[in-house]
């Protein structure tokens, strides 16, 4: 039974590609209009295509039947997203992604009970603001100076109402000349009425307070929608506009609001809901190219001489 059933398949399959064949030789003798697909880049920005540098579309064109005709009719339709491949940074999902992992979690928490499901946020709460975490970094030269560490002390003190902890190095690292256990700065965790109080303050006057701002960068958010943007001086906080002439160091500010979003789109949202003001995304950075033997290229010149 066997033998005949492949036999009638492959007779089945050669009068297909015979009738195929026929039909394409019919099509080019009448003549008329063709339709072909070429790609089309342009550029599209979004967290759902965020580390694309460039999209492609499809364009229906309408071709003559002779060869090198100019297109005519062109259409313009948006192809599927999984006809693009993506360039993705390291250890950065897709939007696929963030949403399959949240409705496997979703799923292995509600078949658990009781004690065995873990405290914190779960991926079926509503969404909302968890904590604020507001953070001032410095070099060690400039952490060892009392002076410069008691004026970060009492700025981060000033903007929260809540006094801030020092934070030390955990290892050491050569470049920077950090070892472990030397202070790198001081931070302060906001939750409840001085989280809500210090947003409020952040979208009315502080942001519009950022001199040439022109909103937070969408793209900006991390794998779990928790969404991290720097100041660059103390200038925005109105708060420190009285330490200005006993100010020893201008510095920045590091800022993290995070949240129980666990995906982009949905962390994109709460944060536009609250009113905050969102502009173009970040351009992608330019990846630089150097000659890997440049060094040895030097030596050879030196020899020379």
């Amino acid at each position: 039974m066997e033998p005949r059933m492949a036999k009638a398949s492959s007779r089945s399959r050669f009068a297909a590609g015979i009738a195929f064949a026929a039909l394409a030789l019919l099509v080019h003798h009448l003549g008329g209009t063709r339709l072909f697909i070429a790609p089309h880049a342009g550029e599209t920005f979004g967290i759902a295509q965020r580390a694309a540098k460039a999209r492609s579309a499809l364009v229906i064109c309408a071709a003559e039947a002779t060869p090198g005709a100019p297109p005519v009719d062109v259409e313009e339709e948006e192809a599927a997203a999984s006809y693009f491949k993506v360039k993705m940074r390291k250890k950065e999902y897709t939007v696929e992604q963030q949403m399959t992992r949240k409705e496997r979690l979703t799923e292995r928490l509600r078949k658990r009970k009781g004690k065995f499901v873990y405290r914190g946020p779960k991926p079926y709460d509503p969404d909302r603001f968890t904590t604020v975490s507001l953070q001032a970094r410095l070099f060690p030269k400039q952490a060892s100076n009392t002076k410069i560490m008691n004026q970060i002390v009492e700025e981060l003190r000033r903007i929260t109402g809540h006094h801030p902890t020092i934070v030390y190095s955990k290892q050491n690292i050569a470049l920077f000349g950090v070892r472990q256990g030397d202070p790198v700065g001081a931070k302060v965790n906001l939750e409840g009425q001085l989280m809500k109080d210090f947003l409020q303050r952040l979208n009315t006057i502080i942001l519009p307070r950022v001199r040439d701002f022109e909103g937070l960068f969408p793209n900006s958010f991390d794998n779990n929608g928790n969404f991290w943007f720097s100041l660059p001086s103390q200038e925005p906080f109105k708060e420190l506009d009285d330490l200005v002439d006993s100010r020893e160091l201008v510095h920045g500010f590091q800022i993290g609001i995070l949240n129980n979003c666990f995906s982009q789109p949905d962390a994109l949202k709460l944060m536009k809901d609250f009113g905050f003001p969102f502009g173009d995304p970040r351009p992608p950075k330019v990846p630089v190219v150097r000659d890997p033997w440049a060094r040895y290229k030097k030596k050879d010149k030196k020899k020379k001489r």
